[in-house]
């Protein structure tokens, strides 16, 4: 019987042993995998997303614009920020004294004081800390504080709504609860993401206290020196329209949606105006990633993709050279008045300085924005692009060129100019001031193509413009660039996304078409026939360069740079490594038209009762021995005053200018002298190169 019981117990210890042998051999093969794979699920780190580096914008000569430096914050967490804040400190005694029987408020507040007291030490010693190493007031800091706070608090209020009013759609019916009731609601909302895991940002930190504020912070959980990419422009306010700057707001959050590595996270800066916003596409780098995957105690990288370095054809040099120039009350007495000024390098069509003044700091444009979007000079706006003129007498050269290709003048044909004007004519200057064109170039052939184009004769122009076929005029207008959008395009195709077309079309640095109809456009001008016709009775003014025309600076500069090739049409440049190529347009003048422009142009400077010969005769540009040609306008209601011409060198450089001086009354007067110092400027720069003595 005894060795029965004792067979049946050493039976049954046996068979427990199987089943733990069997169990243990399940786990350490069958089911290993299984097992790790979930040990490894629970242990792994989420990926850690690595910032974009945006690309930088250049001038030609490899001169930084615009670029992205390092910059280390202090961040801090909200789990400190919170005893800032006394609603933290309410509800959290409330919600102790009513589930510890007994705990009167202030035992429940002078606990949780205890409880915190090495984090309260820890904040204020982040604060004092904070205020020394950005260089600024604690009291800014305390404000950020607050204002994470703020923010934070908003969120626990929306979640105590709808956790506590799950069916209601207003948050009126959570309003209407005693204030303390929802301060303890909102107290129990503790269990926010953002309140654990996202870092809010304090203050930049000065560069000589990096070190100091590194150490510091070592090994505290709650605060951390975050480092950040901040867009910097050296340049401070120069070229600061065609710049544009980043901003936080994004004008098409959507263009990078479908990338998880380009499409944009919230705070992050994305190209807002000019440039930076045009060529967002190239601009943006893509994000990096370290992952960390089973069984690897190191996290692979997928490395980010810089941002695509975008090279204009601007020289910032020359640029801040005129800027200066024309903001110098010694130089120009319109200094305070709003112009606008575009040089273009002939042979290339390449945009060597477009200056819009006034301009704007565009490392403090964020901060100024409502002041600049207020002020009534317009400094944001692009005058050169966005701005739309009408063009004065700088017209004058491409009726001549229609008149001429169309057969309605010939070279030598005269217009005569007499005393009184008659009904219904404008007059013009010399007229006015000396009596009659005819009588003033009788003996040099009269007021002949030339003559009149020296003179700036608006009899010989509107004339001229009215014996021409409307329709005709438009066209040789458009031809010309004028009532069209003329400057070359960036190519997207280089960026590092892949973007749908269609949401690229718009994007450009906001040109202005101008207008050669007396009626509107409909829609985008893509062809000559999207124009509607304009009524005979608008040719004259058209002939003048007043009436419906309007015209940008850059139109009237690509034009002129036309005439300085004999009437081929090149789209002006702005970007030398990621501009579309165009082909030059011959416009087929004939040699006779290109020959008496130019005759023309020249004798505006050169020859006596030019509009521009007082200015020009005591130049620098002679002793240097640069040829100018160039036309002078003055328009009213508005007045503004404008030259616009080309300079030419012994060696083949030439370069187009055109500048309008807003309120200006006269072009010979105001415009011209500012002219004649631009072109010195080139030279100083080498672009014109001065004969030497």
């Amino acid at each position: 019987m005894y060795n029965s019981r004792l067979k049946i117990l050493i039976a049954l210890f046996a068979f427990f042993l199987l089943i733990g042998i069997c169990r243990l051999t399940y786990l350490q093969v069958a089911a290993r995998e299984d097992a790790i794979e979930k040990i490894e699920k629970t242990g792994i780190k989420p990926p850690e997303i690595l910032p974009t580096l945006r690309g930088s914008i250049i001038d030609r000569n490899g001169s930084i614009i615009a670029i992205d430096t390092p910059q280390f914050y202090i961040s801090i967490k909200y789990d400190l920020t919170r005893l800032r804040d006394a609603r933290f400190w309410e509800s959290n005694a409330m919600i102790r004294s009513s589930t510890k029987d007994g705990v009167s408020i202030d035992d429940a507040r002078k606990y949780w004081e205890n409880s915190l007291s090495r984090k309260i030490e820890l904040l204020d010693v982040t604060v004092s800390a904070a205020s020394e190493f950005a260089g600024v007031p604690a009291e800014d800091i305390e404000k950020q504080i607050a204002d994470i706070n703020e923010q934070m608090w908003k969120m626990r209020r929306y979640f105590a709504w709808k956790r506590n009013f799950p069916q209601s759609d207003n948050i009126e019916d959570y309003n209407k609860l005693d204030e303390s009731k929802k301060l303890m609601l909102e107290g129990y909302v503790n269990d926010l993401a953002e309140m654990t895991n996202d870092w809010y940002t304090l203050v930049p930190i000065l560069q000589d206290r990096l070190y100091e504020a590194q150490d510091l912070f070592r090994g505290v959980d709650e605060v951390r020196i975050i480092p950040k990419a901040i867009r910097k422009y050296p340049y401070n306010a120069t070229a600061s329209q065609i710049i544009g700057w980043v901003n936080p707001q994004k004008r098409d959050s959507e263009i990078f949606a479908s990338d998880e590595l380009l499409k944009y996270q919230p705070q992050e800066l994305a190209g807002y105006q000019g440039i930076e916003y045009v060529c967002e596409p190239l601009l943006r780098g893509k994000r990096g990633k370290l992952v960390y995957e089973k069984r690897q105690s190191q996290p692979v990288e997928q490395p980010r993709e810089f941002g695509q370095d975008v090279k204009l054809t601007i020289d910032i040099e020359l640029q801040q050279k005129l800027e200066s120039m024309l903001l110098d009350p010694a130089v120009n007495p319109n200094y305070s008045s709003n112009c606008a000024a575009v040089l273009i390098d002939v042979p290339t069509g390449e945009i060597l300085a477009c200056v819009s003044l006034p301009h704007f700091n565009l490392n403090t444009v964020r901060p100024d924005f409502g002041k600049l979007l207020q002020d009534p000079k317009r400094p944001l706006e692009n005058k050169t692009m966005q701005s739309i003129y009408p063009p004065g007498s700088a017209i004058k050269p491409v009726i001549l060129a229609a008149g001429l290709q169309e057969g309605n003048i010939k070279p030598y044909d005269t217009i005569s100019c007499p005393l009184p004007a008659e009904e219904g004519w404008p007059r013009c200057w010399l007229q006015r001031k000396y009596g009659s064109h005819d009588e003033q170039f009788a003996g040099e052939g009269g007021n002949n193509a030339v003559n009149a184009t020296r003179g700036s004769c608006n009899i010989y122009f509107t004339k001229l413009a009215n014996r021409i076929d409307g329709r005709k005029l438009q066209k040789w207008l458009y031809d010309f660039g004028y009532g069209r959008k003329i400057l070359q395009q960036p190519d997207f195709t280089l960026s590092l996304g892949d973007i749908d077309e269609d949401k690229l079309e718009n994007r450009n640095i906001g040109e202005h078409a101008g207008s050669i109809s007396s009626k509107p456009t409909a829609g985008t001008v893509r062809t000559f026939e999207d124009i509607p016709p304009m009524p005979d009775g608008e040719k004259r003014w058209f002939g003048m360069g007043q009436g419906s025309i309007r015209v940008t600076v850059l139109q009237v500069a690509n034009a002129f740079a036309a005439l300085a090739r004999n009437g081929i049409l090149i789209e002006p440049k702005l970007y030398m490594n990621c501009g579309l190529e165009s082909k030059p347009v011959d416009l087929n003048l004939s040699d006779t038209t290109n020959k008496t422009i130019k005759e023309g142009l020249w004798a505006v400077v050169n020859k006596h009762y030019g509009t521009a010969y007082d200015v020009f005769r005591n130049s620098d540009l002679k002793d240097r021995a640069i040829d100018v040609y160039g036309k002078t306008g003055s328009t009213e209601r508005p007045d503004n005053a404008w030259f616009a011409g080309f300079a030419k060198d012994s060696e083949g450089n030439c370069i187009a200018l055109a500048l309008v001086i807003e309120q200006g009354q006269s072009g010979g007067h105001d415009a011209s002298p500012l002219a004649s110092e631009a072109f010195n400027i080139c030279c100083d720069f080498g672009y014109l190169k001065a004969k030497e003595n």
